[in-house]
């Protein structure tokens, strides 16, 4: 070893998402090992789904190195549950719908008022008449909202 590779510190990866609670320390060149053999396993797997998400994952970790593979062993234990995916998913419709949650008690309580004055009224035309009133569409008005002739 040259005393230019001596001074250069070892990058380290710890992961901590164990189900016990434990957690471990990898170097990241065992971890850049381990994924490489891993993606390489997964380029020659039958399933095409694996075949090319190995050869996507190698092509990546060949471009920048280091920084790719710290990323991707990161990302690694999400990336088989989907779950950073759904947690964005999730989190975004729930935000995106934040600012409109205070009306929906209100589209309840209209329909419910067009009902008692004219309890002929099929539940479509109360939706389009409140959709009308609160300028959503028909479906925003089914979505959040029960149909006062049921369960009576």
């Amino acid at each position: 070893m040259s005393n230019e590779e001596q001074k250069k510190p070892k990058l380290k990866i710890r992961y901590d998402g164990f189900a016990d609670g434990s957690s471990v320390t990898v170097s990241l060149q065992d971890a850049t090992q381990q994924l490489l053999e891993q993606y390489a396993v997964m380029a020659r797997s039958d399933d095409p789904y694996f075949r090319l998400r190995g050869k996507q994952l190698l092509a990546m970790a060949s471009e920048d190195h280091a920084q790719t593979t710290e990323d991707l062993y990161n990302s690694l234990p999400d990336t088989h549950r989907g779950e950073k995916s759904f947690e964005g998913a999730t989190s975004g419709g729930n935000s995106a719908a934040e600012p409109h949650r205070e009306k929906w008690p209100l589209y309840q309580a209209y329909i419910d008022s067009l009902h008692s004055k004219n309890p002929k009224l099929s539940y479509a035309d109360m939706q389009r008449s409140a959709a009308a009133k609160f300028q959503v569409s028909a479906k925003t008005i089914q979505r959040n909202t029960e149909n006062p002739k049921k369960g009576k």
